[in-house]
């Protein structure tokens, strides 16, 4: 018996930044047979097998090539929420209907959700600091009842670039660097001591918006990352990873912005961001 790697990520790295997808229609192509090819195999399964629909893009996208692939009318399912700021489940509707699947929603209110929390050690393997656990849990019990194997749209975000705070680093980035360092040092130092509270109060003014909740925190912590930045990619960094500045508790682990990330060894990588194959 012998043991052998099969794929390697920092190889899919080192080849896509040597040749990387210049045209778009190749990228969407590529993208389109790379989706369908992986939806393909995962719902390959004895049982029966349904998929989340939140309505977002991830999900959408999902739902939308298993239909396109399925013999039959695929079991979607959603969410709904009393808060109008936190309800997607008229979006996951609308894509129901327009791909035909056989939809099925369930409207949680707060006491359902509540009641989650205490079981929440008992069903993840280890913690797991995001709320987004809760409605998980509920839809897939939802789902359970009338489907074994559901697919997700988990993970999107992650590999498109999905998250504002992309974008969002990248613009304050773009004003900080053409502050002298100590002078951009002091300013975030000075706005990280401000409390995430006071922060959330100028955004809920400013955006008169339900759905900004927690973005306090986050401006706050971005203020503290920018005090020890030298680049963009300190910047986010230090903004995206919780142990920038103190260390990986993870033995021979570098998960630094820009470099290739665990397992045993970290290599820097100066290269812009590009697509790659």
């Amino acid at each position: 018996m012998t043991v052998k790697r099969y794929w390697s990520y920092r190889d899919q790295i080192v080849e896509g930044l040597r040749d990387p997808i210049e045209d778009e229609a190749e990228a969407l192509e590529g993208l389109d047979a790379v989706l369908r090819q992986s939806i393909g195999g995962q719902s390959v399964a004895d049982v029966s097998v349904g998929s989340f629909l939140s309505g977002g893009i991830d999900s959408s996208t999902v739902t939308a090539l298993y239909q396109a692939i399925a013999p039959g009318r695929v079991r979607s399912f959603t969410l709904g929420f009393a808060e109008a700021g936190f309800d997607e489940a008229d979006f996951a509707r609308r894509v129901a209907a327009h791909l035909g699947t056989e939809h099925t929603e369930h409207y949680v209110d707060a006491d359902e959700a509540l009641a989650v929390i205490p079981d929440l050690p008992t069903i993840y393997d280890e913690p797991f600091a995001d709320s987004s656990q809760i409605p998980t849990f509920l839809v897939s019990k939802l789902a359970r009842q009338h489907v074994k194997v559901a697919l997700s749209g988990d993970g999107g975000d992650e590999l498109f670039g999905g998250y504002n705070r992309y974008l969002t680093v990248a613009r304050l980035w773009r004003y900080a660097r053409r502050l002298p360092a100590p002078v951009r040092t002091a300013v975030g130092s000075v706005a990280a001591t401000i409390p995430s509270t006071a922060w959330q109060g100028l955004i809920d003014l400013a955006s008169r918006s339900e759905r900004a909740p927690h973005l306090g925190s986050r401006v706050q912590g971005m203020f503290a990352s920018l005090a020890g930045a030298r680049d963009l990619d300190g910047l986010m960094a230090g903004f995206l990873d919780q142990w920038s500045g103190i260390g990986n508790p993870a033995a021979n682990c570098d998960s630094s912005f820009g470099q290739i990330p665990c397992p045993r060894t970290s290599v820097s990588n100066s290269s812009s961001w590009r697509p790659t194959r």
